[in-house]
C-alpha cells in the first residue's frame, strides 16, 4: 500500500473502533431513552467505516470507497456488496441491522415525543 493509502485505511480503522466503543458505551448507560437507537446507529457506522478501509486494502485504491465523479463515499451497501456475496450471512445481518437504523430514524423522527 502506498502511504496515502495506508495512511487512510488506518484513520477509518481508528474511527470505526472509536465508533464501536462509544456504540457500546451508549447501550451501556443506564438512564439513556433512545440508548438502543443510538447504540444502532454508532455500530451501522463502525461497520461501514471498517468495510471502506478493507476496500482500499484489498483494492489498493482511495477511488473504490467514492461514487464517480463525486465527493460522496459509498453506503453501507454498496460497501457490503463489493466485499460479500448475496448469500453471506456478514451481508444479510448487516443489510438487517440497515434497515433497523432506518426505521428507528424514522419513528423517532415522527414520534411524538420528539415534537
Amino acid at each position: 500500500m502506498t502511504e496515502n493509502i495506508n495512511h487512510l485505511y488506518q484513520k477509518l480503522i481508528d474511527k470505526s473502533l472509536d465508533s464501536f466503543i462509544l456504540s457500546l458505551e451508549i447501550y451501556n448507560r443506564p438512564t439513556l431513552k433512545n440508548k438502543v437507537e443510538s447504540f444502532a446507529l454508532l455500530n451501522i457506522n463502525a461497520w461501514e467505516l471498517l468495510l471502506k478501509a478493507l476496500i482500499i486494502k484489498d483494492s489498493n485504491q482511495i477511488k473504490t470507497i467514492s461514487y464517480k465523479n463525486s465527493e460522496k463515499t459509498i453506503s453501507i451497501s454498496v460497501a457490503l456488496r463489493k466485499l460479500y456475496n448475496e448469500n453471506s450471512i456478514i451481508r444479510k445481518r448487516l443489510c438487517h441491522l440497515n434497515v433497523l437504523v432506518s426505521s428507528a430514524r424514522w419513528d423517532s423522527a415522527s414520534s411524538p415525543e420528539t415534537h
